[in-house]
């Protein structure tokens, strides 16, 4: 009976190590980083086109426009990426999704320059790949747009003003499974509303600055400066990852193994 309680107690010792290790792996394999880009240098360059590429610390491409990493913007002090359209109609970049998640969080800081008052919008795009977005426009406030699949064409929400040369966090959740986003800013609104997902997933992101009122003036004073953008998911299978099955093989060769 005492050789028997020994010989649970080593197993015991053995396995914890081994559970501890499978436990962290399965809480890694359970997210994912897709894009942390803080347009730091390298492979960002002051005064130049924001990099572009494959890599998660890049937009993937450069889709209108000439976006620009400056050394600091308004609150943002440490190398933004700013939108000022200049003489093109917009300026705009795109990160490139569509992985097959059935979430994602996304999070970015924004600082505007004279753009609450104006003929612009920063807007958000979701390509499902019909467009939903969320926006800072130019009438002052910040606001959704969602095409329905079937019913009324669309659902817009106002979640509230904005000022200029104030630093915002956005954070929105978006849930597939159960088609809704939540979209909050730090210290400020929040709200949970239904995302209509055409294709079932997220295709890719868009971040632009353009005219929402055409034919007027370029207003070459309007910018946008954009920092700290994060782009996460979870796990969208729940199968077992390489890394468990090689755990599950581990105890079990301890709780085999002659002690």
């Amino acid at each position: 009976m005492v050789n028997m309680m020994k010989m649970q107690n080593r197993v015991l010792l053995l396995m914890t190590p081994l559970m501890t290790l499978c436990l962290a792996a399965s809480a890694q394999a359970a997210s994912f980083t897709l894009y942390d880009i803080d347009f730091s240098s390298p492979p960002h360059v002051v005064g130049s086109n924001v990099t572009v590429g494959s890599g998660s610390d890049t937009p993937s491409y450069i889709r209108f426009g000439t976006p620009t990493v400056e050394s600091s913007f308004g609150a943002l002090i440490d190398q933004p990426l700013v939108f000022n359209p200049e003489n093109d109609t917009y300026e705009q970049i795109q990160l490139v999704l569509g992985g097959g998640y059935d979430n994602y969080h996304v999070s970015f800081d924004l600082y505007a320059a004279n753009l609450s008052g104006s003929n612009y919008a920063f807007t958000l795009n979701f390509d499902t790949p019909s467009v939903q977005n969320f926006g800072f426009h130019g009438l002052g406030n910040m606001r959704t747009f969602s095409p329905k699949p079937s019913g009324p064409p669309s659902d817009s929400f106002n979640l509230g003003s904005f000022s200029n040369n104030t630093l915002y966090h956005v954070s929105i959740d978006i849930d597939l499974t159960d088609a809704l986003w939540t979209i909050g800013i730090e210290g400020g609104p929040s709200m949970t509303h239904p995302f209509y997902s055409w294709g079932g997933d997220v295709d890719s992101l868009r971040f632009g600055l353009s005219r929402w009122k055409g034919n007027t003036p370029h207003d070459p004073t309007v910018a946008v400066g954009l920092d700290n953008l994060l782009v996460t998911t979870g796990s969208p299978v729940p199968e077992p990852s390489t890394a468990l099955l090689l755990c599950a093989g581990l105890i079990g060769l301890a709780m085999g193994r002659k002690v």
